[in-house]
């Protein structure tokens, strides 16, 4: 279903939207999830309707918000993969959904100082970041935490 529009009249969204809610129980935290039912490995629920197979998140999004627009994804506010609460979903980028989620590039971006010494990143014309502080050290060949000349300076100087 994905790329194409699901248009439903008023009585099937509504049918759809009971066989839905059957299907789910509420948790504490407000998350719709799928009981006695195995997830897959991801830790997310899959249910059928109108023959078509597909996420239960993804079905939920679609029975109360509309289709899912082109470029986007259904991102869980909630980080419940397995949630179908239409309140915990937002259509987002690609992007925007890596960012949100916990991995080691959006752990890498949010990154603000360098992780030696703490001074600021600086960021590259190709995107990419550095710590100039650290760089420009390294280049002199001394240690950033002490301010004394290395000890091959010295013994040239000597």
């Amino acid at each position: 279903m994905t790329g194409r529009t699901m248009r439903l009249d008023r009585k099937t969204r509504k049918r759809l939207i009971e066989q839905l809610n059957k299907k789910v129980t509420i948790t504490k935290t407000g998350c719709w999830v799928r009981e006695n039912e195995r997830k897959m490995p991801n830790g997310y629920s899959r249910i059928s309707l109108l023959g078509f197979r597909d996420y239960i998140h993804r079905w939920s999004y679609r029975l109360f918000w509309g289709s899912i627009p082109n470029g986007k994804e259904v991102d869980h506010l909630c980080k419940n993969r397995a949630c179908a609460n239409p309140f915990h979903l937002e259509a987002v980028t690609h992007q925007e959904n890596m960012m949100r989620g916990d991995t080691i590039v959006s752990s890498q971006a949010k990154q603000t100082g360098c992780r030696r010494y703490g001074h600021p990143l600086y960021t590259k014309n190709d995107g990419t970041r550095y710590c100039r502080t650290c760089k420009n050290a390294a280049r002199r060949g001394r240690n950033t935490s002490s301010g004394s000349q290395s000890q091959r300076q010295q013994e040239l100087i000597a």
